[in-house]
């Protein structure tokens, strides 16, 4: 059976976070101004007016300092492809011959880190001013380099005037994580509680993609933490952003710490051992540890700091427990790595010291 889509209305509310309708609608208006500034120049700006618009559209993003940076990219990138093609030009060489060496050429010097998503240009502006501008090198680089500037310094205004601070994003994606933790947690403690204990091929069925969905919180963090430079917005909102940065990033850590849980459950709890790391004697009150902690991922209310102090005390009787056993002379180190783990996990997810402000 096919998998059901969302509905309309939650698809909508995605779209609504999501920052592409901001950055399409001041693309759009930046296409239209940095045309509107060329065209009535004349000469060379008229000819060639589209190429500010072009400049406007690559270099609007949701950040200020990413549209700087795309700016002075994509200058750099056609001057390069443009150096390429006045210099094959004046070899004198067959066209076919020109079109290979720059793109040959072109083609390496994109591989430069320096030039990011902008390097792919450099042999495409090399190949349009050798093979359009030929007869007028001089001129055409002139409109493309210059008129291409014109429209990103047009694009970079826009993103100065409206600049965006896309918070909604990272906060929808680490809300999705937090969920996506609790239930591996839920998992495992389901895992501890059953009757026969999961094999090791059991316990990593019972795992949950987290890498995917923490690297793109981990893109999003450091998108939102970028976007609060060069952004008069991001002083209303400092303390807001400032918390979703550090929480997103504490999360992103803590799906590392899930997956070491995960992965010391089914090296040394399993049927397959003789000695296991947990035993009868223990299992209970580390599947409740885990379950308690699944409870405070989930909570987002105001009962946050109840709720954090009940999974606390059930920590500590997991703590205890694994004491009490190291006491009658049982091996506990892996079930003390668990309840180092669990407990770390917990310390992340203190409401208190989320709520703290940055000093």
């Amino acid at each position: 059976m096919p998998p059901l889509r969302p509905p309309l209305a939650q698809q909508l509310s995605r779209l609504a976070l999501h920052p592409a309708p901001a950055v399409a609608a001041k693309a759009a208006v930046a296409a239209v101004l940095a045309y509107l500034a060329v065209v009535p120049w004349g000469g060379v700006a008229a000819h060639y007016a589209y190429y500010a618009p072009l400049g406007a559209v690559v270099t609007v993003s949701t950040t200020t300092v990413h549209s700087v940076r795309t700016a002075l990219q994509s200058a750099g990138a056609i001057a390069l492809g443009a150096v390429l093609a006045v210099t094959v030009t004046m070899t004198a060489v067959p066209t076919l011959a020109g079109i290979a060496a720059v793109v040959a050429l072109g083609s390496l010097l994109s591989w430069w880190g320096r030039l990011g998503a902008m390097a792919s240009w450099v042999p495409v502006s090399a190949l349009f001013v050798l093979l359009i501008g030929g007869g007028d090198p001089g001129g055409y680089v002139l409109g493309y380099l210059g008129l291409t500037a014109v429209g990103a310094a047009v694009g970079v205004l826009v993103n100065v005037v409206v600049p965006s601070l896309p918070l909604a994003t990272a906060d929808a994606a680490r809300a999705e994580l937090r969920g996506l933790l609790a239930d591996q947690l839920d998992d495992l403690a389901d895992g501890l509680r059953q009757e026969s204990l999961p094999r090791p091929n059991e316990w990593e069925g019972r795992a949950r993609d987290l890498v995917t969905p923490a690297r793109t919180l981990e893109g999003l963090v450091a998108r939102a933490a970028e976007a609060q430079r060069g952004n008069w917005r991001a002083r209303r909102w400092r303390d807001t952003a400032q918390s979703t940065v550090a929480q997103g990033r504490a999360l992103g850590w803590l799906s590392y710490e899930v997956e070491e849980i995960l992965r010391t459950l089914a090296r040394d709890e399993n049927a397959e051992r003789d000695e296991v790391a947990l035993g009868p004697l223990l299992r209970p009150s580390a599947a409740d540890a885990l379950a308690a902690v699944a409870v405070v991922l989930r909570e987002t209310g105001e009962d946050e700091e109840g709720t954090y102090d009940a999974a606390d005390a059930t920590v500590e009787r997991f703590a205890d427990a694994v004491r009490e056993r190291q006491h009658a002379g049982a091996d506990t180190f892996a079930a003390s790595a668990l309840v180092v783990a669990t407990r770390r996990v917990l310390d992340a997810l203190d409401p208190r010291v989320a709520a703290a402000p940055a000093s």
